[in-house]
């Protein structure tokens, strides 16, 4: 995309390009520019100032953007993409749906995503990294790995050893694996080779614990990012335990029980012992409130007919209805689901005001969760827990990429950076709605999404 960007007709230079008048939020926390500049040479931001500032240079395409804003192009920090291209859903042809899925990302600003397991790193991971102009960049870990049984994902990697881990962490980033991802069966002495290994490489290792490792224990192994809001053991009482062990086992527990929450205190000195934890070490927290939301009240019209429902294959949505996480709550379990969900939305804003370091992703495609508009779901959810829509804008910019290490190229609208930009009408620090329907999706400093694109030059 940038060689594409930065050669213009005959194979010179392209003209930069200028934009002018709007409102910048650049996801850095700093304070909006009004009447901002952006010049972008070569697909890339070559300068950030007020208008009068800097005279643009000699031949520049200028697109006049008064009254809008900009923002950089969103990071969804936890999807998972690769089994799309297996017929995940048993549609006649997959490769469409797979097409229409990546798109949906770009439509909604979605620039970039952070893919946390994938069936191997063959074709279909090929595909997604090389990726196309229409779907957004795509870093991911590749197969999860896990300590036995395992879990029951296709193509997740099964470790016993000390030894085996490190040899199996190694391929995984010698053929492309950009990051590691452990799961719910690890131990700790498996998975503290899994993050001696990944750290000798420069590269983060992400935990989906809670079952046999709790939240607590993978940080002090080393985990430089937690998914999802499974923390629980670690903050009940011996009783509490031992009242959890004696309730039925359901499908889904050793990947997704929220049962802890129905005791959790959120605003106890144990709970902030452990985000004290978390920020001491410097962890970074996905959330994902919207798989949370789909698992605890899958039974509201809310979560089961999101925006963009009505675009899905009857066969996505059928899938959906059968894999539904709420096939064998119990009565009680239906009861205390409201408490457990409204605990993980406070805990998420203490963890915030802590200064734990969120980032926003949406565990798409699980049930109901969209490829594009669910990230949007999950920014409404991270400012109703209480963080500003300043923050949750970083959440899903700044924070992304410096969760994925490439905050040198993404994240903020800086100067040097990719031009990866959002464009859209109104200003989502006061409504953070604008950003669902960017008038125009700039990637690589090539508009390739929304109503606005024609006003854009031809690359």
């Amino acid at each position: 995309m940038v060689a594409e960007v930065a050669a213009g007709l005959g194979g010179g230079p392209a003209p930069a390009l200028v934009l002018t008048g709007a409102t910048l939020v650049d996801g850095t926390g700093r304070d909006a520019i009004e009447d901002a500049v952006v010049e972008v040479v070569g697909g890339r931001i070559a300068n950030v100032s007020r208008r009068g500032d800097i005279p643009p240079a000699a031949g520049s395409n200028t697109v006049d953007l008064s009254g809008k804003t900009i923002v950089p192009g969103l990071i969804d920090s936890h999807v998972h993409l690769g089994l799309l291209p297996y017929n995940r859903f048993g549609v006649e042809d997959p490769m469409p749906l797979f097409d229409r899925f990546m798109s949906a990302f770009v439509e909604y600003g979605v620039t970039t995503v952070r893919c946390t397991g994938s069936p191997d790193l063959d074709w279909s991971f090929g595909i997604l990294k090389e990726g196309n102009s229409r779907w957004p960049r795509f870093y991911g870990s590749g197969p999860n790995l896990d300590g036995p049984p395992g879990g029951p994902h296709p193509g997740l990697r099964v470790v016993r050893t000390p030894e085996e881990a490190v040899a199996q962490t190694l391929d995984l980033l010698d053929n492309g694996a950009d990051f590691v991802k452990v799961y719910v069966w690890m131990t700790g002495e498996i998975l503290r080779a899994v993050v001696s290994a990944a750290h000798s490489r420069g590269r983060k290792v992400a935990a989906h614990v809670g079952h046999t490792l709790t939240a607590e224990e993978a940080v002090l192994l080393g985990v430089d990012a937690l998914e999802h809001v499974r923390i629980g053991e670690e903050l009940l009482t011996d009783e509490q335990r031992a009242e959890i062990a004696a309730l039925p086992v359901r499908a889904h527990d050793h990947l997704l029980s929220f049962r802890p929450w129905r005791y959790i205190d959120v605003e106890s000195d144990r709970a902030g012992a452990l985000l004290d934890l978390l920020v001491e070490r410097g962890v970074y927290l996905t959330p994902t409130l919207t798989l949370s939301r789909s698992a605890l009240l899958n039974n509201e019209d809310e979560v089961r007919e999101p925006e963009g429902i009505g675009r899905m294959p009857h066969a996505v949505i059928d899938h959906w209805e059968r894999k539904g996480w709420i096939n064998d709550y119990s009565a009680e379990d239906w009861e205390a689901a409201p408490t457990e969900w409204r605990r993980q939305v406070e805990f998420v804003g203490r963890a915030y005001r802590h200064g734990v370091r969120i980032a926003a992703g949406t565990d798409m495609p699980n049930p109901f969760i969209l490829p594009g508009s669910g990230l949007h779901d999950e920014l409404e959810l991270l400012h109703s827990t209480g963080m500003p829509r300043q923050a949750v804008v970083e959440a899903a910019t700044r924070i992304g990429a410096e969760l994925l290490g490439v905050d040198r190229d993404l994240g903020t609208v800086e100067k040097g950076k990719l031009a990866d930009l959002l464009v859209v009408d109104g200003n989502p620090l006061e409504h953070l709605d604008c950003l669902r329907r960017p008038w125009a999706v700039l990637k690589g400093g090539a508009a390739v999404s929304g109503s606005g694109v024609a006003s854009f030059p031809t690359i």
